[in-house]
């Protein structure tokens, strides 16, 4: 009876053991453990560091049952803060792009929640105050994707996310930046340099290389240089030659940093980011970050990689493995 007794204490002993130490890692470890394989891009001292934020998808109030709800909500914000935490520790950014889908329920909640969400949003993805910032909204925020965009979310929207940019303060002196927004084919000027263009930097929600409508062709005679997008939730870059009809498509490593020229002499290159929700159904989440560097007058160098996070599900199927062997 001793011996028996005995055996079933070391046996839960193990399992509780087991427990800790997997809540100290899935909680606190994992994602530090991640960013020491981060790769760094060492630019010099007049290049401009990017961090870029797609699809966090903030959950909110009405599609989750109601006593999942609070217990979602906070696991999700707790696991975007602490990647977006080390990602900001990492790249040390002068910009910080949110290409949209900020929050999930924009067309379906009400307004009240709407603030809610933006408030959980600005809490999540606190900064140090000396970034500068850009937010895009997308089709969960105000709608596009199979019904109108909505202008009065829209006004929302610039309102609970304003942006703040002055990029010659950057080294992005001759830069500016326009948002397109794929849905209704509308373009806005973000950002307009004083002195002479020489790069236009466009950022989208929907990626526009594959776009079904004529965004790509209005882009491309606008002699644009780069393009950000998101909404897919994968890492994709589209490249197009000036002169030509198509695009070609590469999938972007995860371990990799990719390097290249962008201006108007240079084909005209798309970077598609990936979701940094683990909410959004694919394996794989990551915080993007971008570093741009002047070569002369009309080119610069664009360096990029992917900064990859923790699987969440993963982690939350090892607790379900340990309280049921319990």
């Amino acid at each position: 009876m001793r011996k028996k007794f005995r055996r079933i204490f070391l046996s839960y002993r193990f399992v509780l053991t087991l427990i800790v130490i997997s809540i100290l890692w899935s909680e606190w470890l994992a994602v530090k453990f991640q960013a020491l394989f981060w790769e760094k891009i060492n630019g010099k001292s007049d290049c401009s560091s990017v961090l870029v934020v797609a699809d966090p998808q903030l959950i909110g109030y009405r599609n989750e049952p109601w006593w999942v709800g609070p217990i979602a909500r906070w696991d999700s914000d707790r696991y975007l803060q602490m990647g977006f935490n080390r990602a900001l520790q990492h790249s040390q950014p002068d910009l910080i792009m949110y290409l949209g889908d900020l929050i999930d329920e924009g067309l379906t909640g009400s307004l009240d929640e709407f603030e809610m969400s933006a408030k959980r949003f600005h809490q999540i993805f606190k900064t140090t105050g000396s970034e500068q910032l850009l937010f895009i909204p997308g089709d969960n925020d105000i709608g596009g994707e199979t019904e109108y965009v909505r202008e009065d979310l829209m006004q929302k929207f610039k309102q609970l996310f304003p942006s703040y940019l002055n990029l010659s303060k950057i080294n992005l002196h001759a830069t500016d930046l326009h948002f397109m927004n794929v849905f209704n084919s509308e373009l806005l000027l973000e950002y307009s340099p004083k002195t002479v263009l020489n790069q236009r930097i466009i950022v989208s929600h929907a990626p526009i290389m594959k776009a079904w409508n004529n965004v790509l062709e209005m882009v491309s005679n606008m002699n644009s240089t780069l393009i950000l997008s998101a909404h897919d939730h994968t890492a994709w870059m589209y490249t197009k030659e000036r002169n030509g009809l198509t695009w070609q498509s590469t999938a972007i490593r995860w371990d990799h940093v990719w390097s290249g020229f962008i201006g108007v002499d240079h084909p005209l290159i798309e970077i598609q980011i990936p979701t940094c929700s683990y909410r959004m159904g694919v394996a794989n989440m990551a915080y993007g970050h971008l570093v741009l560097c002047p070569v002369d007058g009309r080119t610069m160098q664009a360096s990029f990689t992917l900064l990859p996070l923790p699987r969440r599900y993963s982690q939350i199927m090892i607790y379900i493995v340990l309280l049921t062997w319990v």
